[in-house]
């Protein structure tokens, strides 16, 4: 969903302006110089922080309604290649601690209370939920009932069905291959 110039690539496959604009993030380091090395250091690990757990909570959330969604299509839990252990407790467990780590980890910058760092612990909660509600809005994407959960499309078939699938593409050249020869024998025969 990124601007289409990120995607474009080299001869090599190589996406370069995706590989530039990541490379000129690095410049985020020279905040060392303006605020000091602590004080750089203290603000990418309050901003990494909290996305890891909006992250994490996010999969696990992602999780619970893709079970729902299976299940809800007909499907047995037993076709999963992958089961998780005390479904759906631990996902249940992963979306309440991450929020609630999300929230808390700056908190003591409340008392006394320090507004930059206070900012730089929770800037990423507002920013999460502008980017997440400003992407419903742009591409006018609404949720999908677990009813409407399309799980075939894309699917990745599995190892076994895609070295069948080889074989059969294999013997049918092969058949294709020998029934080239045999038009030319049957030629050769006939002219000569």
């Amino acid at each position: 969903m990124l601007p289409k110039i990120l995607a474009k690539t080299n001869k090599q496959g190589v996406p370069y302006y995706a590989c530039i604009l990541m490379n000129l993030t690095g410049f985020i380091s020279l905040m060392n110089v303006s605020t000091g090395a602590s004080s750089a250091f203290n603000y990418i690990v309050n901003i990494s922080g909290v996305s890891t757990f909006i992250v994490w909570g996010g999969i696990s959330f992602i999780h619970i309604r893709f079970r729902n969604g299976w299940v809800k299509n007909g499907r047995s839990v037993d076709d999963l290649p992958y089961k998780s252990p005390f479904f759906p407790y631990i996902p249940y467990y992963s979306v309440f601690m991450n929020t609630f780590l999300a929230f808390v980890q700056g908190w003591s910058y409340l008392k006394p209370f320090d507004a930059s760092n206070f900012v730089d612990a929770y800037i990423m909660i507002p920013v999460f939920f502008i980017i997440f509600y400003g992407t419903k809005f742009y591409f006018k994407t609404k949720w999908v009932k677990y009813e409407e959960m399309d799980f075939d499309t894309g699917r990745r078939l599995d190892l076994e069905e895609l070295a069948r699938l080889e074989r059969i593409k294999e013997e049918n050249e092969n058949e294709q291959g020998d029934k080239f020869i045999l038009s030319l024998k049957k030629i050769w025969h006939n002219v000569f």
